[in-house]
């Protein structure tokens, strides 16, 4: 059981992370995310220590994605994502994805989503009625709002990274 809005917003919100750089400030959300990673079993403490998370030198990011039963870890390793992932039918399991796939493929899911949401809301919201869902699983419009600005801010740090690569293969040819 879980709520599908809240896993695409979660997957867009992770997206958006790992492109944009992070100041120190977020340090205590990285030691919380690994301690969840380590509680959950998918981390050995000494795996991921505690003083390279406060140095920066090791990111990592712990959710539910809102799925009842699982825990989930991504790091970010070079060019690619290592996601450990644990769930009650599933043993402790991993797998490595390059962060530029699984970002696109995140973009395209929430975006075809907002399509999806967006002609359907109260049809949605009457179903999850009937099925005894209440708020928070109820989908707001300024939910929908959010997650459309988030898709927004994605995309445009995707635009601006894509001009960024430009510019170098620009003044490489110079």
């Amino acid at each position: 059981m879980g709520d599908v809005f809240g896993l695409v917003r979660d997957l867009v919100r992770l997206s958006i992370y790992f492109l944009e750089e992070h100041k120190e400030a977020e340090g205590d959300s990285f030691l919380f995310w690994r301690d969840i990673a380590v509680e959950a079993g998918l981390y050995k403490a000494d795996e991921v220590p505690i003083e390279d998370v406060i140095e920066g030198k090791i990111k990592i990011y712990s959710a539910s994605l809102m799925l009842q039963g699982c825990a989930f870890s991504f790091r970010p390793v070079k060019n690619h994502l290592k996601l450990h992932f644990k769930c009650e039918n599933f043993n402790n399991d991993q797998l490595e994805i390059s962060i530029k796939d699984f970002v696109f493929d995140v973009l395209n899911l929430s975006e075809e989503f907002l399509k999806f949401l967006k002609g359907n809301l109260e049809c949605v919201n009457e179903q999850l009625k009937k099925n005894g869902c209440e708020w928070p699983f109820i989908i707001t419009k300024g939910e929908l709002l959010g997650l459309e600005k988030d898709v927004q801010c994605l995309k445009e740090i995707l635009l601006g990274n894509i001009e960024k690569t430009f510019e170098l293969i620009q003044r490489g040819q110079k």
